[in-house]
């Protein structure tokens, strides 16, 4: 949980750099399709991605 909470924050914060939000949206997309990222933590994984883009 903290690690994931510590992407997003980076993500957050790497906003206007699409190359590293997106490469870490994608890894976040790649836990979730491999079943580590739970439920709830995926709808935050898709808004973040959406700010990354």
């Amino acid at each position: 949980m903290a690690q994931f909470m510590e992407v997003v924050e980076r993500l957050t914060l790497s906003r206007g750099q699409n190359k590293d939000g997106q490469s870490m949206a994608i890894t976040i997309s790649g836990k979730m399709s491999m079943g580590e990222v739970p439920k709830e933590q995926e709808t935050i994984a898709k808004s973040s991605k959406t700010l990354s883009e």
